[in-house]
């Protein structure tokens, strides 16, 4: 082999691994700006919240907040809560936005509850406003929390497929049983 060709191998190689090196690059940073941020809970909330709703969830769920004794004693209204009782106006806020209502469900909790299911496999970032309810320091009239709903999932099984007439096959019927990760609107279903 020639120095000449020598030299264009080697700078092939070098050249192939400068392009490789800056793909990688553009798909990690690429990659990197496309995940959400992990909110981090501050534990101080625990004096006023002793449950609220995040892992992973259905996309037909409500959103839940379960005020604890502490938050129950320093709520701005002294009278308990009834079922089906709104609870203040844009008390959750939800990103991506989901239209639905605030109610208590008895004296400690508050449910917000979507007038539709929410997007299957999606993040969501909440914003409880705690202060409209309860008398609170600064740092926790805002309560951060997050949850995700399931990213939907079939599952199709063929269990028998026979000919309607025992001469022909030009015209079969099939029993299918379908397996879905999440709530599933049945009449779309049906067309399949």
């Amino acid at each position: 082999m020639s120095t000449t060709s020598k030299l264009k191998t080697g700078f092939l190689i070098s050249m192939s691994a400068v392009a490789l090196l800056v793909v990688t690059a553009l798909f990690t940073f690429s990659c990197g700006n496309s995940r959400k941020k992990i909110t981090t809970v501050n534990p101080g909330f625990y004096k006023y919240i002793s449950a609220y709703t995040t892992g992973i969830i259905s996309k037909m769920s409500s959103i839940k907040i379960e005020l604890s004794e502490t938050g129950l004693a320093s709520r701005k209204k002294v009278e308990g809560h009834a079922y089906g009782d709104p609870a203040p106006e844009g008390i959750f806020e939800v990103d991506p936005s989901v239209k639905g209502k605030a109610i208590w469900t008895d004296e400690r909790t508050v449910e917000f509850i979507p007038e539709k299911g929410m997007e299957s496999g999606q993040f969501y970032d909440v914003t409880f406003h705690l202060d409209e309810i309860i008398r609170v320091p600064s740092e926790f009239k805002d309560f951060h929390f997050q949850f995700a709903t399931v990213q939907q999932n079939l599952n199709v099984d063929v269990t028998e497929i026979r000919t309607l007439d025992s001469y022909s096959i030009e015209y079969m019927t099939a029993e299918v049983k379908v397996y879905a990760a999440d709530f599933v609107d049945s009449l779309p279903m049906t067309k399949i």
